[in-house]
């Protein structure tokens, strides 16, 4: 299917026709046959990445055609995951190696196979070296939020599972040998500097091998699994707490929130100022499970949701973009409903092909 999608668009193939790009966007399968990554090059401002996210409909035309859905959930809704669907690419063999636990899952499977499952909206901003860690460190404090607003994956197998980001707590059931919980979830504490980032990564056991190609080897920095990692081989921030999103537009206004807020750095620093990470951590989990009802520091979520808000939209005024962006999101919050109470209840009343239906992009 992505070969027919490639060759329709007129893309060009790369790794052996596994991933397809243009001049705007590349996409692959992801870790389970039925997860399609789309990433789309940098741009200067979010009109510009809402041009470009506006594009996903070419994909989902084809495949649409093919009798293919493309959904907008942060967990494949109807089955549990399966050997069959994992991609045969070293990397993931490699993590099914290391992380073969059964905390989860029964043998013959293994718990690495839940991130199958999973699908996420992962936003970079470029990031000067200088506010590198006051980014990364506020990002990360401010997971809680961004789940609770964006959470979109509280159906599991055909039914309810009693949260909102099934997939937020995932890589914790799956990143679960001793030395390695400091690299997933939520950094231990904030970090004190570019050294002390540095450090912290590379203490990690290593997971691949180094490249052997005579370039840095960077595949370090993306063996840890927070709700923020630095990524300097394109010198961003990414931002990994925001689940598959219902629509296009909903991934437009998460985009532009985090935009926003990383152009409003002072306001965010200024947000989490007081926040541990071991108090942002706990939020983490009560937000996975309980949405807009959860609590940071004993404070209703709603109320710093609130905050955010208005520091994206500072943010995005600062640097001539249109706040408006964040209307869909204040309108979340108004309403105390995330895309995972609107699938909860879909299911209730109208079972999970009315999910299903409701949720193709």
């Amino acid at each position: 299917m992505i070969r027919r999608i490639g060759e329709e668009l007129g893309m060009n193939p790369t790794e052996g026709k596994a991933v397809w790009h243009n001049e705007h966007f590349k996409f692959s399968t992801d870790v389970g046959s039925g997860t399609w990554e789309v990433a789309f090059e940098p741009v200067r401002s979010v009109k510009e990445a809402s041009e470009q996210i506006g594009l996903m409909h070419s994909i989902t035309e084809i495949a649409g055609r093919e009798g293919v859905l493309l959904l907008g959930l942060g967990v494949q809704p109807v089955s549990m995951p399966s050997w069959e669907q994992l991609m045969p690419m070293e990397r993931y063999k490699a993590f099914a190696d290391r992380y073969s636990t059964n905390n989860v899952l029964e043998r013959p499977l293994v718990d690495l196979l839940l991130i199958e499952m999973t699908a996420s909206h992962q936003v970079h901003v470029e990031v000067s070296r200088q506010d590198a860690v006051k980014a990364v460190n506020a990002f990360n404090l401010i997971a809680p939020e961004l789940i609770a607003l964006f959470a979109n994956s509280s159906v599991v197998n055909g039914a309810p599972v009693g949260m909102s980001s099934y997939r937020e707590p995932l890589w914790d059931s799956v990143v679960s040998l001793e030395q390695d919980r400091g690299r997933r979830g939520m950094p231990l504490r904030r970090f004190k500097d570019m050294s002390d980032y540095v450090r912290t990564v590379s203490s990690f056991e290593r997971i691949f091998d180094a490249s052997s190609n005579g370039h840095m080897d960077f595949t370090q920095y993306g063996c840890v699994w927070w709700g923020a990692r630095l990524k300097p081989d394109t010198r961003t921030i990414e931002i990994r707490s925001i689940d598959q999103q219902p629509g296009l537009k909903s991934l437009i206004s998460a985009t532009a929130l985090v935009y926003g807020l990383a152009s409003n750095l002072d306001g965010l620093h200024s947000h989490v100022a007081e926040r541990s990470m071991g108090t942002a951590g706990i939020a983490r989990i009560d937000a996975a499970t309980n949405g807009f009802d959860a609590k940071i520091g004993g404070e209703p979520i709603t109320q710093k949701v609130h905050e955010l808000l208005e520091i994206g939209a500072k943010g995005l005024e600062l640097s001539g973009e249109d706040p408006s962006f964040l209307d869909r999101l204040s309108d979340r919050l108004r309403g105390r409903e995330n895309p995972a109470d609107e699938a909860r209840r879909i299911v209730e009343r109208d079972g999970i092909s009315s999910l299903i239906e409701s949720r193709r992009i």
